[in-house]
């Protein structure tokens, strides 16, 4: 029985919720609204549906026992039951009254004054529904409002289950790849153990199709009808950060590189059909995109509790959201900025999994939406590292999910129920700001390394309970224990929609021994600003299907784990167990790990990482001699702070990193020192192409990889010098290139090029003519000299040949003059010869001299309705007049021109012979010029 004080708790809060809402209202509002004596509307009696009111000790058990079949929660203590008879004096019951039809409606139109334009209607039988409702998921439709003429009538169908104003239409949440791994540790994953990759998974992502020719993801994808026909951006990174083959570069590098990947389009934002995830073999599902902020427990929060029961090893994983300036105007939260932001109705579920964000230091970006879910439960339950939205944190930790059902997989030969990867992801999870979980962060930053290792360790209990039941469960602590974690998770049987608690089957999880009883962390849910951040406390949790008990410096010993039924109307219940323990006076390095980089992606600092129970402070030194010499990064580091900015400057080469404390030295393995290599093309020409990189100064060679067909680089290549000439023949265009240092230990590299798409021209980079001083300037650039022995120029016309050689060397801009030109036209071709023998052409080029002709008009004859082209000497900016005349002495045409080109519109005159003048500084220009009519 719980106690007085807890009911006078629950009392308040249940009265500061109705007083704050501007949909929730008081008990005297719905009987107002439902009850037809009261509500004076012309509104039919729904017989056999009661609106009841309960006293704090009915269970949701002992009405379904009792023969009732619960509709829809409205408040705590007010339920909507159907029965055919009620007995006044029911002990289960304080009061009952029998309601009209609108107990159908969501609070949002009870008490609202107008419907909207469209709404969302739930349905008993698809095979009832008229051909006009748009059917949007399993029983549920969209419905045009004008289309009914009597509400009434629409509301006494008794097909008509609930009709609600929810949003359909989802839009993604990041427009920016955000790739760090280590924050959460996925590269201590990496390291130690290189073989969980992701390979057995598929992983489903809803939204739009990602690009699935990208050379990070190429030759994974399963295909699938619910592709959307849109490629987007947005899921191609999805898609990288789950799944990233780490080919493009170390940012390309997702959490899970060889997972298998598939598409479903998000237009219908229902989950989709359980044969759809059976037939492709999904086990996980990113949902990186939001609606609009929906405090309630909508038809898509039912239908995605409905998908987790029907499909028991697939998580739904979630975004929290970018709404995080936003404010609900709706539900027990409205009003209250900072809180209850989260988008979409579909993030109300209960057995899903809605991850916000943190940055690298563990601060919420103020743009990210959070919790509380609409009835009080913790959401986000977790966050993982992106700085730039939760679209990234959701799809890391989709990533993470395929690593740890793998290796469930691996450990047992079935994929593990969503139940216990729940557990096992909230357990492991980083507690950060004040213990115990919160409404911003849930139950912490996922750790992957300790998620991986809680599996590996079979630290994880399931099992079932009913009604009145218990569980127990065992296990052994060693001495000199820190703390004890124990997560409860299970999936919880969907609730009615519209139901002011989500919560169905309650169970309470105690560990005991015999220092005590250990309760679960709960939080204030109370609809106030102040309440919801307070520090969360210990008690029975009533709200939530997650439970957490936490145990500091518990004594070596047995601990008893208790799983209670407390009120389960829909057993028997499974549910999952997560346990994980630390010891004291531990410390281990989770970044940089064996192989990795320093700055993971060649910038200018990061960030080393450790997990320690240590308090107090340490040293930090680095050696670049495998350990032989140590050089101080810092002195009196906060062990406790788990994290040090390091900023490198110029270090290049193998290193290592330790901390000393009280004497006692915690070395890493060696990684590399290294900033990216800057690739380039030398020259790309029919037969070959010269790929160049910058100098690594500690590199003693280069290893080159090269992408054909992928899915993954291959080795191509071993080179010490810093350009290398790739024949075509090969048909490969994609190059990277990394430097190796002593003992063969590789450094970041270069980003992966393609050469194809960098422009460089063969040899050639332009080829110029210009007047300059009565003389034509001939000017070309070489893009390299390499092989070359000299470069000639040659004058094509016929009546005047001129030619001349000019040595290369070194030069990569060579100019000569022709002192010579004709007058008119002028055409040069520039020739490189090179060592062996073979010759170059560049384009030909033409330019109009002038010497003693002051213009040129062309063509003649010309089309009337088409254009002359007029060139002039350079009068350095003077405006010239240019005047069209008939052979009668009309001015057909006057037009100035300010340049030495200009086109001149021809206007539809008769075929003929005219007569132009242009007038410059230096006089008239003037000629005769034949226009006739398009033939």
């Amino acid at each position: 029985m719980r106690s007085w004080s807890y009911r006078i708790f629950t009392l308040f809060v249940f009265s500061i919720a109705f007083a704050s809402l501007s949909y929730s209202q008081t008990k005297e509002d719905y009987l107002n609204k439902l009850i037809v004596s009261k509500s004076g509307l012309n509104s039919r009696l729904n017989k056999g549906v009661w609106l009841v009111e309960i006293n704090d000790q009915t269970k949701l058990h002992a009405l379904r026992e009792a023969g009732f079949n619960i509709k829809r929660r409205v408040s705590n203590n007010l339920l909507l039951v159907e029965a055919t008879k009620l007995e006044s004096a029911n002990a289960l019951f304080l009061n009952h009254w029998a309601v009209n039809d609108q107990w159908k409606l969501s609070d949002q139109l009870l008490f609202g004054s107008q419907w909207p334009q469209e709404l969302t209607v739930q349905v008993l039988d698809n095979n009832l529904v008229p051909d006009s409702w748009k059917q949007i998921g399993g029983k549920t439709y969209t419905v045009n409002a004008k289309s009914i003429k009597d509400r009434p009538a629409f509301l006494s169908n008794s097909n008509i289950l609930y009709v609600g104003i929810e949003s359909n239409n989802a839009k993604t949440e990041t427009r920016v790849l955000d790739m760090n791994l280590n924050p959460n540790r996925i590269n201590a994953i990496h390291a130690q153990y290189p073989t969980l990759d992701g390979q057995s998974i598929v992983v489903s992502i809803k939204e739009q199709a990602f690009n699935d020719t990208d050379i990070d993801l190429v030759g994974r994808t399963v295909d699938s009808d619910l592709k959307s026909p849109d490629l987007d951006n947005h899921a191609t990174e999805m898609a990288t950060i789950i799944a990233g083959a780490g080919n493009s570069f170390v940012t390309g590098r997702g959490v899970a590189k060889q997972a298998k990947i598939t598409s479903s389009n998000f237009e219908n934002v229902f989950p989709d059909e359980n044969t759809d995830y059976k037939d492709l073999n999904v086990s996980v599902q990113n949902h990186s995109y939001g609606t609009e902020i929906e405090n309630l427990y909508g038809t898509k929060a039912m239908g995605f509790d409905q998908s987790a029961n029907d499909n028991k090893q697939l998580l739904h994983v979630f975004s929290s959201g970018n709404q995080g300036e936003a404010t609900s105007e709706s539900g027990d939260y409205s009003g209250i900025a900072g809180y209850a932001n989260l988008t979409g109705n579909f993030k109300m579920a209960k057995n899903v999994l809605v991850v916000g964000s943190v940055d690298t230091v563990n601060n919420v970006p103020f743009f990210v939406s959070v919790g509380p879910a609409y009835d009080g439960r913790i959401k986000p339950e977790v966050v993982a590292y992106s700085a730039v939205g939760s679209s990234n944190s959701a799809a890391l930790v989709s990533g993470l999910t395929a690593l740890v059902q793998e290796k469930y997989l691996e450990m047992n030969g079935v994929l593990p129920t969503s139940a216990l990867v729940k557990s096992v992801l909230i357990n492991t999870a980083d507690d950060i700001g004040n213990a115990g979980p919160d409404f911003k962060t849930g139950y912490g930053n996922v750790n992957g390394l300790k998620s991986i290792e809680a599996i590996a360790s079979g630290q994880h209990f399931e099992s079932t309970v009913s009604q009145g039941e218990s569980q127990g469960f065992n296990i052994d602590l060693p001495a000199n224990v820190s703390q004890l974690k124990i997560t409860l998770v299970w999936n919880d049987p969907a609730a009615e929609v519209n139901a002011s608690k989500a919560l169905v089957n309650d169970l309470d999880l105690t560990v005991t021994s015999d220092e005590g009883t250990y309760q679960p962390w709960v939080l204030d849910a109370s609809a106030s600003k102040e309440s919801l951040a307070l520090p969360a406390q210990k008690g029975a949790d009533h709200t939530n299907n997650i439970e957490q008990v936490v145990v500091d410096n518990p004594a070596e010993g047995s601990y008893g784990i208790t799983i209670e039924g407390f009120d389960v109307p829909q057993g028997p219940q499974s549910f999952a167990i997560t346990y994980s323990y630390e010891l004291s006076d531990q410390f281990v390095w989770t970044s940089p790990s064996a192989g990795d980089n320093m700055p993971y992606n060649g910038e200018t600092a990061g960030y080393l990482r450790w997990e320690t129970s240590f308090a107090g402070t340490g040293m930090l030194e680095y050696s670049m001699d495998n350990g032989n010499t140590w050089a101080l990064i810092g002195d009196n580091v906060n062990l406790k702070r788990e994290r040090y900015r390091w900023n490198t400057e110029d270090l290049i080469g193998p290193a290592k990193v330790r901390m000393v404390i009280n004497g006692a030295s915690y070395e890493t393995e060696i990684f590399s020192l290294s900033k990216t290599l800057r690739s380039s093309i030398g020259f790309n020409c029919g037969d070959s192409v010269l790929l160049q990189w910058s100098k690594d100064p500690k590199a003693q060679s280069y290893q080159l990889s090269s992408f054909d067909e992928g899915p993954y680089l291959e080795y191509f290549t071993t080179i010490a010098d810093t350009s290398l000439v790739v024949h075509k023949a090969n048909g490969i265009t994609k190059y990277s290139v990394k430097p190796i240092y002593e003992n063969g230990f590789l450094g970041i590299g270069s980003e992966t090029f393609d050469y194809d798409q960098l422009g460089t021209n063969c040899y050639s980079n332009g080829f110029v003519a210009e007047i300059e001083d009565d003389r034509i300037k001939l000017t070309a650039y070489l893009a390299l000299t390499y092989g070359v022995k000299e470069i000639g120029f040659v004058r094509l016309n016929d009546t005047n040949p001129w030619y001349l050689n000019i040595a290369v060397g070194s030069l990569r801009e060579i100019v000569v003059y022709d002192e010579q030109p004709e007058e008119g036209w002028n055409e040069y071709r520039a020739i490189i010869k090179f060592d062996n023998g073979e010759t170059l052409l560049s384009e030909v080029i033409r330019i109009y001299y002038f010497s003693t002709t002051l213009a040129f008009v062309f063509p003649n004859p010309a089309e009337a309705d088409d254009f002359l082209v007029v060139y002039t000497k350079d009068f350095e900016g003077a405006a010239l007049k240019f005047r069209l005349i008939s052979r009668t002495g009309q001015l057909i045409l006057e037009e100035s021109l300010y340049s030495d080109i200009n086109d001149v519109a021809i206007p539809n005159i008769e075929d003929g012979l005219y007569l132009y003048q242009i007038e410059t500084p230096e006089g008239m220009a003037s000629g005769r010029i034949i226009i006739q009519q398009s033939r």
